[in-house]
């Protein structure tokens, strides 16, 4: 039985060429996505994410085993789509998406011959019918795939107007239409102008060709406030001065001309405050020298590494003056696009090869700053790296990849003073005496997080009418906290969830620790809620640290910031209540066991995590038991330290549970003589 997911438009999905008939709503969504992701597996998290948004059900995985199941119909074979681990995988042969096959048929392009390559990308543009999933609402997975084909698709048309104009395959009017067309789309393509410009004078129209330059030199002027590049320059120099490397059957690429000089960094935030250290640290170490300069900007989510890593680009752009190349890394699933994306911008013909060879080729000799944002998941950094003198790289990224060696800046929690000068410049106004607890207490309740605390001042900048303290008490209660913190783009809650896609088995402990309400935890605690041997459980630690997602605060204690707590008990929210509970009294026991067998030191350090451990077990069904071992091993332990207060608590707390336990026995009892 053959079969032929179209979603390089409305979703089209055809048995033997008979269409199937396909509900719109999430099942649409869920097949979309899976068919863009062929042939990979796509984790529970973010399908839920795709299906649900940044808040989903905690019926979210029986839903997703829902869809499964009626998409596995859909498709006419249940060996179509499988379950992997924590996610699916949906099996296609080459040819039955077309998405795969537009974007195979533009890899192979790159390295063909004019003709074949003109043959290959006008069969892979055909393949278009509209928008990518023109009719399925996109989440974060689709959105970002469909992203990468948007854009591959106008390097595509491009790169066919370029393989005609070789071989004069068409003619020069009927390409200039198509130009035209293809630039009311996309007007900042400084290369289609160019090829505008070559169209309409090979058409015979040399003036027209003369005011398609005027036109893009007021659009890149007006909207970008630049003057055109090298490129279009060049030819309108040559259109202007009649060269005969612009009459008809001539390469477009002419010999002598310029390679072009890219010019991609993001804009700068204007909304960028304070971490003076830390950008001077970060330009200094980009000066050009005997060998690339690479700087890896590390730091938990949301910290600001990509407004730190874009603004110090831009501070040191101009001892770049061959180009600055700036590639988002986090919808990357195959290197080879980040390859074929940077060669492009290096080189103006395609390359007779896409490969980490051919990019350091495209770079050596010439002055480049590269800037690979949210390198988190990609596979091999080394790909990506210029070898000549002259160039710099900056890196992005929770933690110091593997290699190469760098030099490091790692971010942390801004200091008071600035986020409460970030709020006030969001906000537009320093805040009134009568606010300025509350306006720290704001930023103290964003864990001093810039993303976070620009998500509050933006709602504060947005909403006048709402008092700085009303945002205060709005966020104190942590399961709120993410809510409060969703404003458009600037969303926590999304962002984390991003992070825990490349997080692995840190996933599972970050939910996991953050049903213990406690203030810090130890390692054998992890091992408690993991249900592991304390080994695995430090091997899970060290990528927790590494990654910035729990802060050390000794050999083997740390602390889960307050954001990423309430994030980790949502996640929790999806897993079973018996595996939920059972973690939670492991880590009791422990703490019981441990406080057992402690000395009077270990008692007084782990004094607070006791108290608090004692707080959730009271209110844990079975946790009776662990309130009391606990209660005896640290009562006495607080009356000879002078803590009186607490030693109440503890008598009260043991007391309550002592009474559960007995009326929990007189309910068996009761139960067993009916």
């Amino acid at each position: 039985m053959s079969l032929h997911i179209g979603v390089l438009g409305p979703l089209d999905i055809r048995l033997d060429g008979q269409l199937r008939t396909v509900p719109a709503g999430r099942l649409a969504t869920f097949l979309a996505g899976m068919a863009l992701r062929a042939n990979r597996v796509v984790p529970l998290l973010a399908l839920a994410e795709e299906l649900w948004g940044a808040s989903p059900p905690r019926s979210a995985r029986y839903n997703l085993r829902s869809y499964a199941s009626q998409a596995r119909r859909v498709l006419g074979d249940p060996d179509r789509l499988v379950a992997r681990g924590e996610g699916y995988l949906l099996v296609a042969a080459p040819g039955e998406v077309d998405a795969e096959v537009f974007e195979s048929s533009v890899n192979d392009a790159a390295g063909a011959p004019a003709g074949e390559a003109g043959a290959l990308l006008g069969a892979a543009l055909g393949l278009w019918r509209g928008p990518v999933a023109a009719d399925v609402a996109h989440g974060p997975l689709i959105a970002a795939r469909a992203g990468m084909l948007d854009e591959l698709r106008v390097v595509a048309v491009e790169e066919h107007v370029a393989a005609q104009l070789r071989t004069g395959a068409a003619h020069p009017a009927e390409l200039a239409a198509r130009l035209r067309q293809h630039l009311a789309e996309h007007p900042y393509r400084e290369r289609a102008w160019s090829q505008l410009m070559l169209a309409l004078y090979r058409a015979g129209d040399p003036a027209a060709a003369l005011g398609a330059h005027a036109a893009a030199t007021r659009v890149l002027a007006e909207d970008l406030g630049i003057a055109p590049g090298p490129e279009l320059a060049a030819m309108y120099r040559a259109v202007r001065d009649r060269d005969a490397s612009v009459a008809g059957g001539t390469p477009a690429g002419w010999s002598g001309e310029p390679p072009p000089v890219p010019h991609q960094l993001p804009p700068t935030s204007g909304w960028f405050t304070g971490r003076q250290a830390e950008l001077d640290r970060v330009c200094g170490a980009l000066r050009p020298g005997a060998g690339p300069a690479v700087v890896v900007v590390t730091g938990p989510p949301g910290v600001g590494k990509s407004a730190l890593a874009v603004t110090a680009a831009h501070r040191v752009a101009e001892a770049f003056p061959d180009g600055q190349l700036y590639v988002d890394l986090s919808p990357v699933t195959a290197p080879e696009q980040v390859l074929r994306r940077l060669l492009q911008a290096l080189r103006r013909t395609p390359t007779p090869q896409v490969d980490a060879a051919e990019l350091r080729t495209a770079g050596y000799g010439r002055r480049l700053l590269f800037v690979l944002d949210n390198a988190d998941a990609f596979p091999d950094l080394g790909q990506l790296l210029p070898t000549g003198p002259g160039c710099a790289v900056i890196i992005t990224r929770r933690s110091v990849p593997e290699r190469p060696a760098a030099f490091q800046v790692a971010l942390g929690a801004m200091p008071l003073a600035e986020a409460r000068e970030l709020i006030a410049r969001v906000v537009g106004a320093e805040p009134q005496p009568d606010d300025s607890d509350a306006v720290t207490a704001v930023a103290q309740r964003c864990d001093l997080l810039p993303l976070a605390v620009r998500a509050a001042a933006v709602r504060l900048a947005r909403r006048p009418d709402l008092p700085v303290p009303v945002l205060a008490a709005r966020l104190r209660p942590l399961r709120f906290r993410l809510d409060e913190l969703r404003c458009e783009l600037l969303d926590v809650r999304t962002h984390y969830a991003r992070a825990c896609r490349t997080l692995g088995p840190g996933t599972e402990a970050l939910w996991r620790l953050a049903q213990l309400r406690v203030p810090e935890y130890r390692v054998p605690v992890l091992a408690a809620v993991l249900g592991s041997g304390v080994r695995e459980a430090e091997t899970v630690f060290d990528r927790l640290v590494a990654e910035h997602i729990v802060t050390p605060v000794g050999t083997d204690r740390f602390r889960l910031p307050d954001l990423l707590r309430a994030y980790g008990a949502e996640l929790a929210g999806y897993e079973p209540t018996v595996r939920r509970h059972a973690a939670l009294m492991r880590a009791f026991d422990w703490y019981a066991a441990a406080a057992g067998h402690a000395s009077a030191t270990w008692l007084r350090v782990e004094r607070e995590n006791l108290l608090a451990a004692m707080r959730q077990a009271a209110r844990v069904p079975g946790g009776e038991n662990a309130v009391r071992r606990i209660a005896r091993a640290l009562h006495d332990n607080l009356r000879r330290g002078g803590h009186e207060r607490q030693a109440a608590l503890v008598r009260r707390l043991a007391v309550d549970a002592a009474r559960r336990s007995t009326a929990a026995a007189s309910a068996y009892v009761a139960a067993g003589d009916a």
